[in-house]
């Protein structure tokens, strides 16, 4: 999303996903999943955000590029975070840009319409989620901190979509082919961080 100095959008690229369909049936095909482009005045968010504010002056950044993930259990921004934390501790860092995919489907996932139902732990949340491995090349707009200093900070977001022409987008999770993936990720580093309407109840990441 693009500002003007007198706070107009100027021009606005993002994508929202919608899926309509809410079945226990874990469809993998992405027949549901519609993706669109936000309108240019669109500026809500709904839930939650994370957003990185950049004045779009040039500087330096962080260009990252790697293939071949060796470790099943993690995923690009976790292996950025884990790097970051073994050289700053519990220093908070973060970084916002973007990585693309290349040479692996991407495990994602979509939300699917509001259950009746309070998603009161993981277990209910990922039981509702609907997941889907989508082709590449995909770009995701990634944001992450290395370190929660207290704030109950979602501590990584990335949401992408497709470049090949597909309908098809979500939230990362992985890529599915560690042999043969390659990931290109470029990142701005920020000054400032900014909790606003912190929850008055912390979020629990409580499997039951």
């Amino acid at each position: 999303m693009l500002i003007g100095t007198d706070g107009k959008v100027l021009e606005n690229k993002s994508r929202v996903v919608l899926t309509t369909k809410l079945t226990e049936e874990k469809d993998k095909s992405c027949n549901d999943v519609t993706l669109r482009e936000l309108d240019k005045e669109e500026s809500r968010c709904a839930l939650m955000i994370n957003a990185m504010v950049s004045s779009g002056i040039p500087g330096k950044i962080l260009r990252i590029k790697c293939s071949k993930r060796i470790d099943a259990s993690t995923n690009l921004t976790d292996s950025i975070r884990d790097s970051l934390v073994k050289e700053f501790a519990t220093e908070p860092i973060g970084l916002g840009g973007l990585f693309m995919i290349q040479n692996s489907k991407s495990k994602t996932h979509v939300m699917p319409e509001f259950d009746e139902n309070p998603l009161v732990n993981l277990t209910k949340i990922n039981n509702w989620l609907r997941f889907f491995e989508m082709d590449p090349p995909m770009l995701f707009q990634s944001i992450l901190v290395s370190a929660d200093p207290g704030l109950d900070l979602r501590i990584e977001h990335s949401h992408g979509w497709s470049l090949n022409g597909k309908s098809e987008g979500g939230h990362y999770h992985h890529d599915t082919s560690p042999e043969t993936v390659e990931y290109v990720a470029y990142y701005a580093v920020a000054q400032k961080l900014w909790r606003i309407d912190k929850p008055k109840v912390p979020y629990s990441t409580n499997p039951e």
